[in-house]
């Protein structure tokens, strides 16, 4: 399949207008800074946190810019409690309160089982998925006492998806979607939304530093819609891609999905708003599509008694 050009971008609609969003992982080239960007674009104030102490400044010094905010930085090893929970009250500090906490801290790699030592298991495990749970664990009090806020987790396809050489980085999203689930049926009662949003490849400058063309291209080759894309998904702003995967992330968030409780929405970059159902698993293809078709699944898993139904949620 040809690839598709990435969707037009789309223009801001102060979406996150007097919203505070803290995020981790925001100053590489990748998802993460696209997303920050896309919420600073959309009005929101942030507070950013890497672990690269130059790069992070950067980035909040352009985040700053583009909001007309101030963007508050600190840097954080998400393997480290005490930082993560130090994290979480500079922003609180500096901020009054938080509203939106995205998880994007993420570290990959390949090697097979056979020659994957411990330590190597334990880093990707440790940043991938146990970030999660420290960041959602230190800040869910504060969110529980306002009885607001939301949550975004960053999953992955190889969550679901099988691939040589990637068991630690397949575990530990997998290990993100359970974490997504359980915290989010325990934050529901106070009104908070935990959601994650599970991407397939976005190619950026660091990736095709880091990886050769030629894993790329077949990495893509297996993707919907003829590849992956730019990790902001849209068309380019200022020679940066600003929608896409980020908007969707943004969608999560904003007060108008404030009943939407997904478990892990599967995008690729290349067309965010869609989703090859065949690459999603069965028990949860539900999620992904509305109206009769949505209502269908549903009647197939007897989860809708009436045919007619259209509108009714899974129990």
């Amino acid at each position: 399949m040809a690839k598709l050009p990435p969707p037009d971008y789309v223009p801001p609609h102060d979406l996150l207008a007097g919203k505070t969003v803290l995020m981790t992982a925001a100053a590489g080239a990748g998802i993460g800074f696209a997303t920050a960007q896309r919420c600073a674009e959309e009005g929101a104030r942030l507070f950013i946190s890497d672990i690269h102490e130059m790069r992070t400044a950067e980035a909040a010094d352009k985040l700053a810019e583009i909001s007309g905010k101030p963007c508050g930085h600190r840097l954080c090893n998400v393997r480290d409690d005490a930082d993560v929970r130090a994290l979480v009250d500079a922003a609180i500090e500096e901020m009054g309160h938080v509203d939106v906490v995205i998880n994007n801290a993420g570290l990959g790699g390949e090697v097979d089982i056979v020659d994957m030592k411990d330590d190597q298991w334990d880093a990707v495990l440790d940043i991938t998925l146990n970030s999660v749970f420290r960041m959602t664990r230190a800040v869910l009090p504060h969110m529980m006492e306002r009885k607001t806020g939301a949550i975004v987790n960053n999953a992955s396809v190889l969550g679901w998806r099988a691939q040589k050489g990637q068991a630690h980085y397949a575990a530990a999203k997998a290990g993100v979607m359970a974490v997504t689930r359980c915290s989010a049926l325990e934050a529901a009662e106070y009104g908070i939304r935990i959601n994650a949003v599970a991407p397939s490849i976005a190619v950026h400058p660091f990736l095709r530093k880091t990886t050769p063309q030629e894993l790329i291209d077949e990495l893509e080759a297996k993707e919907a819609f003829g590849g992956g894309g730019p990790p902001g998904g849209g068309g380019a702003r200022g020679g940066v891609q600003c929608d896409g995967l980020p908007g969707q992330r943004l969608r999560l968030v904003h007060d108008r999905r404030s009943r939407l409780r997904v478990e892990s929405a599967g995008l690729t970059p290349r067309r965010p708003g869609r989703c090859d159902l065949g690459r999603v698993p069965p028990e949860i293809r539900h999620v992904f599509v509305s109206g009769p078709a949505r209502a269908a699944i549903l009647r197939r898993r007897r989860i809708l008694a009436c045919p007619s139904s259209t509108t009714s949620r899974p129990r």
